[in-house]
């Protein structure tokens, strides 16, 4: 709530604007600054505080296990400083952003990621086995600590230096306000659908959150490359024209067929080869046949969240760069009642695959939800129409040459279907010309040869 959602919607178009129009931009960045700073770090002395009611609300099935349950508890509490963390890093990442700098922004996060193998690998060989749950708590500490200064480090190249201030006086905080408190109160609504879905869990079968937890952390990889990734784009491009007074139709669509290209085809490749890829990153030591089997399961049914999600991300920045929040927060309502009703209506039926189902509904049902309202206020061009029915029947040709692999190997047939499906689908885009990068050197070849 007060990161990644926070800063692309609320403080990054008005960020930009102040840049745009050169109203103390500055000033700004450091009014955010001290406000989330001191934010993050109230709620964490509260969560460490309340860290077992949180423990008791969110996980009650954990309490007929004391040992499992207080173990949750301690962890919690060496987990929640984090929050200061990740705040600070998701606004000097909106910064950077804002200054149309993506890559080392995007780069960060291997940092934390790093920080947590380098802490974890080191605990297997100086740590009893019996401290290393709380070791994995403080390496989530220290990779977020890499991360943070690795922005902060970008921020200087720039030659910004966000300090505290207590002067809350400017023209755009009011507005950054208005568009936060609605945001809040979106994601908050938004998160009590994964509440839920973890409480069922932990009365369905043994084994069911971390076959969940497995599956939802693979299908988390296109989401970071793809829909995370032009949500991080499309967010200062569309800020800056709205501040600009400009059109936006063109950009609005391109960003969507860019949204199809890009988690469509990942989609349906991953949920094609859901049993191979946990099978090979997974099936080993105590993880058996059978718990590949059930995170295949849980893998299948969470696969469509990829594209849904994709495409709400772009329409949600279309509507947050004009300071809209009206029909973001009844798409997220729609889609969180959608997962609530599958997940407590199916549950008991489909056990823990009905939870991947519900969360892939209740995102399928935002998406569909933006897409006509958006559609209604600003059409699809022809073009963009044309491009993406083209992307769409692209990926599903592409899995044919798929089918025809037969390998025993399961490594081997991943890595061949990979190669045939995405030579197939190229060779389609090559042949329709709705890749622009294909197109563009398919006319310089042309060009070339006159």
């Amino acid at each position: 709530m007060l990161a990644e959602n926070a800063m692309q919607t609320a403080f990054v178009p008005n960020y930009v604007r102040a840049l745009e129009k050169n109203e103390d931009p500055d000033h700004f960045l450091n009014l955010i600054f001290t406000i989330f700073l001191f934010a993050s770090l109230l709620i964490t002395v509260l969560g460490i505080i309340f860290s077992k009611q949180i423990v008791l609300v969110t996980a009650y099935g954990y309490t007929s296990i004391p040992e499992k349950f207080y173990k949750t508890v301690e962890v919690t509490r060496i987990t929640f400083p984090y929050l200061i963390i990740v705040s600070i890093s998701a606004l000097f990442q909106a910064v950077l952003n804002s200054k149309n700098e993506f890559f080392h922004p995007a780069l960060s996060p291997a940092l934390f990621g790093l920080g947590i193998i380098v802490i974890t690998i080191a605990a297997k060989y100086f740590i009893p086995v019996e401290e290393y749950t709380r070791v994995l708590g403080y390496s989530v500490l220290f990779g977020g600590l890499l991360q943070l200064l690795y922005l902060a480090l970008r921020l200087e190249v720039h030659r910004i230096y966000p300090k505290l201030t207590f002067n809350f006086h400017h023209p755009y905080l009011r507005d950054f306000g208005k568009l936060l408190i609605p945001v809040l109160i979106s994601v908050g609504f938004s998160k009590i659908a994964p509440f839920i879905n973890t409480l069922i869990a932990t009365f369905l079968r043994e084994g069911s959150i971390s076959y969940l937890t497995y599956a939802y952390r693979l299908m988390q990889v296109p989401v970071g490359l793809f829909a995370v990734g032009l949500q991080t784009v499309s967010m200062p491009s569309f800020s800056q024209i709205v501040a600009r007074n400009k059109e936006i139709r063109d950009a609005l669509w391109k960003s969507f067929f860019y949204a199809v290209l890009l988690t469509l085809p990942s989609s349906i490749f991953m949920m094609f080869y859901s049993g191979e890829i946990v099978q090979i990153l997974f099936q080993r030591g105590a993880f058996t046949y059978l718990d590949t089997l059930y995170t295949t399961q849980a893998l299948i049914l969470y696969t469509p969240h990829v594209f849904a999600i994709g495409v709400s991300k772009i329409f949600l920045n279309y509507y947050f760069s004009k300071g809209e929040i009206k029909i973001p927060n009844i798409s997220v309502a729609l889609g969180t009642i959608a997962n609530i009703t599958i997940a407590l209506t199916l549950s008991k039926y489909l056990d823990f695959p009905a939870l991947a189902l519900a969360v892939s509904a209740g995102m399928s049902t935002q998406a569909l939800f933006l897409t006509a309202t958006v559609s209604k206020e600003s059409p699809i061009t022809p073009e963009y129409l044309q491009k993406v029915i083209k992307v769409m029947v692209a990926s599903l040709v592409s899995l044919f040459p798929c089918y025809v692999v037969h390998l025993r190997n399961s490594l081997q047939r991943l890595t061949a279907g990979f190669i045939f499906y995405t030579a197939t689908f190229l060779l389609i885009a090559y042949l329709w010309d709705f890749l622009p990068e294909i197109k563009a050197t398919k006319k310089f070849e042309e060009q070339k040869l006159k």
